[in-house]
């Protein structure tokens, strides 16, 4: 996947245009008509966007190095931050990212740990 740190409209766009053909295969795979899969698609992708774009600017890039693949060990030496300064800003994204979820489908959350 591809996200950059600063999510402007251009790394955004570059983000779907990647990763639209690739899920809205996965879809298409899964039974889903071409216009299902792109509408699908197309707001997944969306949502995601609004998503890691609510996230404090610093759980915001920890994120988007995870979502690249990258293990908190690796963002640590990269961004020259500890590692566990990494782990917790990447906790508290999870965390925050889940209640917007749940929040948005009306749904309980899942009871996190504040000190795993």
């Amino acid at each position: 996947m591809y996200i950059t740190t600063d999510f402007t409209l251009r790394s955004f766009d570059d983000y779907f245009r990647y990763d639209f053909p690739r899920l809205t295969g996965f879809t298409m795979r899964l039974g889903a008509s071409t216009q299902e899969a792109e509408d699908v698609a197309q707001q997944a992708m969306l949502d995601v966007f609004r998503l890691l774009t609510s996230l404090p600017t610093e759980q915001r890039e920890i994120m988007a190095w995870t979502i690249d693949g990258y293990e908190p060990s690796e963002i640590a030496e990269l961004t020259g931050r500890a590692a566990a300064t990494v782990r917790s800003h990447l906790r508290h994204a999870r965390k925050k990212l889940a209640q917007a979820i749940a929040q948005r489908n009306d749904e309980p959350t899942r009871k996190e740990d504040d000190d795993g």
